[in-house]
């Protein structure tokens, strides 16, 4: 074998090292846009799920609050707040 086609072969097994390393790093590179797509869709159902599970829950205090509001005394306290269970049975 001559030093040209040792050369050749040696460049062309580089290229295709070079070749199949871009293709990974293109595979990974769209997994990761895949992921991170994904995790942004999650987010941004999640916070939307959680804002309207808080309006509904606002509107039902709202609701509560008129109905009972003729039996309430007439103050500035607040009428509602969390309460947690050990709290709760005392």
């Amino acid at each position: 074998m001559t030093s040209d086609s040792s050369d050749s072969s040696a460049s062309s097994a580089q290229v295709i090292q070079a070749e199949q390393a871009l293709v990974t790093l293109k595979q990974r590179v769209a997994t990761h846009t895949n992921q991170q797509t994904r995790l942004k869709r999650f987010y941004r159902e999640w916070q939307q799920n959680w804002l309207c599970q808080a309006e509904s829950l606002r509107r039902q205090m709202d609701e509560l609050e008129s109905r009972l509001a003729p039996w309430m005394p007439r103050n500035d306290v607040p009428r509602f707040s969390v309460v947690g269970q050990s709290e709760e049975a005392v």
